[in-house]
């Protein structure tokens, strides 16, 4: 626990048996949600099985692409900040080729000049 919250870490099956338990002796509740890689639709299962009825993430590209792919994304809540990054190593909000398109319905959008952010919503729909 953090501050009296519960972590899950959702990670594959061939994950580092060592890493899994150092992390789980600091109370952090490891789940597997997939063989090579963590599958979308096995993480929204375990998310379910979890009592849980939505779920906040903080993920990278491959992430959003793997749970994108696997229709385990309802919506899509983004944060930007106003940096532009260009480098070989910069990525965008999606890595990967997804295999059907999918539509961003955008619900609401916010921005906030003192903190110079804009924060969206978006419901996601295959194309």
């Amino acid at each position: 626990m953090l501050q009296g919250r519960d972590i899950y870490v959702f990670t594959s099956a061939n994950a580092p048996a060592g890493r899994r338990r150092v992390v789980e002796s600091q109370g952090v509740r490891v789940i597997e949600a997939g063989e090579a890689g963590v599958e979308g639709a096995r993480l929204r299962e375990a998310l379910i099985s979890c009592g849980f009825k939505s779920a906040y993430m903080i993920a990278g590209p491959e992430v959003h692409r793997t749970l994108i792919e696997a229709d385990s994304l309802d919506q899509l809540f983004l944060s930007t900040r106003f940096t532009l990054l260009g480098s070989e190593k910069s990525h965008g909000f999606c890595e990967g080729e997804l295999s059907l398109p999918h539509n961003l319905q955008l619900q609401a959008l916010y921005l906030d000049e003192e903190g110079e952010q804009l924060f969206s919503r978006y419901i996601l729909e295959k194309s």
